[in-house]
């Protein structure tokens, strides 16, 4: 190996490698057989020394500029970063700012939930809790004020009745007690302490009927339909009058052959005279004279007369 020192050219051979000194000034190696100078490896030196300093000089500009790109592009990426940094913190606070008002929100409706909720528990208490008892409500509870409460009217006695009954919400009002019925009505129902007295006009039969059944104080007159009798069937033995009914019989039968009938009407019977002038129904007859015959009703041969007829001219 070959090398300068302070212009001084020292020898060191590499190992296995053998130098042989020509002169002060050359040399010569067995490693390439090749006769080297001491100027030749002088300027050798000096070039490559010139060689390092310009290469060093490079390495040196170089590095300048790549330290001065580098520490353009750190600035440029401190700046991207501080301005990112910028932009999430104040997005961040954006967003703080928005979370901050909708928890505001989020809380008066909450505050205000809870308000009405409170009012409404309390008109529910105020709704369910009743008047005591011996009272009636005046007001009917609201979602901001109570229920209202009166005592009760006491109860009505004496000449009074209850004509209104109480209610959770109404008194009870009480009237005087209506007096006696008049003459031409009756009493339906007896005055009570939660009724008034009650009167009904007496019931006027009608000319087809009559009386059956007078009126008294508390009960109506009974009326029933006046019989009427069936012309041919039955007639009329006693008149109806305003509280009695008409008597009807049965017409007699058929007058006897020979006999002269007078026809039944609606108030009278069939009636039949015989040739002798005797009324129907007499059995029996003597002659006293050509005008004049005795009527007896019992059988042939029996005495006892009880009329005296006419002969018929």
């Amino acid at each position: 190996m070959i090398s300068t020192e302070n212009g001084t050219i020292v020898l060191a051979p590499n190992e296995g490698a053998a130098v042989e000194i020509l002169s002060p000034f050359s040399f010569k190696t067995s490693a390439s057989g090749r006769t080297i100078y001491s100027d030749d490896l002088l300027a050798a030196d000096a070039d490559c020394k010139a060689d390092l300093t310009a290469l060093q000089t490079k390495q040196a500009a170089d590095a300048s500029a790549f330290n001065v790109s580098l520490a353009s592009v750190s600035a440029q990426c401190k700046a991207d970063l501080d301005a990112r940094d910028a932009e999430r913190i104040a997005a961040q606070a954006a967003l703080e700012k928005q979370y901050q008002a909708d928890l505001a929100v989020l809380e008066e409706k909450q505050a205000a939930t809870a308000s009405q909720l409170l009012t409404l528990v309390a008109y529910m208490q105020r709704l369910t809790a009743s008047c005591a008892t011996g009272q009636y409500e005046t007001k009917a509870p609201t979602l901001s004020s109570s229920r209202e409460c009166k005592a009760l009217t006491q109860a009505c006695s004496g000449m009074n009745y209850e004509r209104v009954p109480p209610t959770k919400t109404s008194d009870r009002a009480c009237a005087p007690i209506s007096g006696p019925c008049a003459g031409d009505s009756w009493e339906v129902f007896p005055p009570s302490p939660f009724a008034d007295r009650r009167c009904q006009e007496l019931t006027a039969c009608t000319s087809l009927e009559y009386q059956s059944k007078a009126p008294t104080a508390s009960s109506d007159r009974t009326c029933t339909t006046t019989t009427l009798c069936v012309l041919g069937k039955t007639y009329q033995t006693q008149a109806p009058t305003a509280t009695a009914n008409r008597i009807c019989a049965a017409v007699r039968g058929a007058c006897p052959a020979g006999d002269k009938e007078t026809p039944p009407t609606l108030t009278s019977d069939r009636v039949c005279v015989s040739p002798s002038g005797c009324a129907a129904g007499i059995r029996f007859a003597k002659k006293i004279n050509d005008k004049m015959w005795l009527c007896s009703s019992g059988a042939v041969g029996a005495k006892g007369y009880v009329g005296m007829g006419k002969v018929r001219q």
